[in-house]
């Protein structure tokens, strides 16, 4: 209880400052104004691209080694790593890509 009271006074004092910190930017940076931004796009683009290739070449093979070792029946889908991934940075702690990977309709790509 405590730990989410804490989360949303983070999330509302950030709030608060951002249109201070984006206009503070955005006026420091005159002309180039769109570097910032384009820094921040890039940002916000990369960082799920880098999730999404570590989960892909990490994950993808353990769960494929669990595969190849019989404790997985089908081999992971492509749509398993990707909801995953995705997933997983949506959950508190973590804990979304582990309920991705074991829900029934993303198990197994192959099997039938």
């Amino acid at each position: 209880m405590m730990e989410s009271a804490f989360n949303g006074a983070v999330f509302l004092l950030l709030g608060l400052q951002l249109p201070s910190i984006v206009g503070g930017t955005l006026h420091a940076a005159g002309a180039h104004w769109w570097l910032p931004a384009g820094l921040a796009v890039a940002i916000s683009v990369g960082l799920p691209g880098l999730r999404w290739i570590w989960f892909s070449l990490v994950v993808r093979g353990s769960l494929q080694r669990a595969h190849q070792r019989g404790r997985m029946p089908g081999q992971p889908s492509p749509a398993l790593t990707l909801v995953a991934a995705h997933h997983g940075a949506d959950a508190p702690r973590g804990g979304g890509a582990r309920r991705a990977m074991t829900s029934s309709s993303f198990t197994c790509g192959n099997a039938r």
